[in-house]
């Protein structure tokens, strides 16, 4: 019997999504598919509001009982491998990072004071959730502890918002990540790879020798 996972990407109001992300869906539904695991893509297109097109997009996952939820960004590009390297990993809550779309060179990450290393994986902060495995434990927790709403006659709940914390403004990614610390998850970065983030240019980098440049770590992980 096979396993599924729900890929789950919220499109813009354009209702398009990046030419190098539908080739990387194509590829990753048939390495997986030869691993007998079944990937289900949908997505919640033409929404202004990309915390609540994620909050749809995670009824959705919690509605259908699949075990596995995968966030992939509409203007990501990874490798079919990648993909499934992330669902390989006996942690409930795992990403890949990638390179912001400016010149100067940055990632969607957080460390955190401290960069503990198990398994290959760096225990992190917070993370941009354009590339992140939950489980659906993990998911299920963070939809029930959060706060309610309506919109459009449906019901959905608030696991990502937008929010200005101590004086600065809080993406939903942040949101989301310190909402499964509070549940009692720990967020985990693969760093042995670095998604790619499309715009007017294809941002591409290298994050494990950015980290280890700002961390001093001497080792790759596997």
């Amino acid at each position: 019997m096979k396993s599924t996972v729900v890929l789950l990407t919220p499109a813009d109001l354009t209702h398009k999504v990046d030419v190098y992300y539908h080739h990387a869906v194509i590829d990753t539904v048939k390495l997986c598919a030869r691993h007998g695991i079944n990937v289900v893509p949908l997505t919640w297109p033409g929404e202004a509001l990309v915390q609540h097109a994620r909050n749809a997009l995670a009824k959705m996952a919690i509605q259908s009982n699949i075990e596995q939820v995968f966030w992939v960004d509409a203007d990501q590009e990874w490798r079919a491998e990648e993909f499934l390297r992330l669902l390989q990993h006996p942690v409930d809550v795992v990403g890949a990072t990638y390179p912001k779309k400016q010149d100067t060179e940055e990632y969607t990450f957080r460390a955190g004071p401290e960069c503990e290393v198990k398994d290959g994986l760096l225990a992190i902060q917070s993370m941009g959730t354009g590339f992140l495995r939950v489980s659906r434990q993990a998911l299920l927790a963070v939809w029930n502890a959060a706060q309610p709403y309506e919109k459009g006659g449906q019901h959905f709940r608030m696991c990502f918002d937008v929010q200005v914390i101590e004086g600065h403004l809080v993406g939903e990614d942040t949101y989301f990540c310190a909402a499964l610390a509070d549940a009692g998850y720990q967020v985990w970065l693969d760093p042995s790879f670095t998604v790619g983030h499309n715009g007017y240019k294809r941002y591409k980098g290298d994050a494990w020798t950015y980290i280890a440049k700002q961390r001093q770590l001497a080792e790759v992980p596997g």
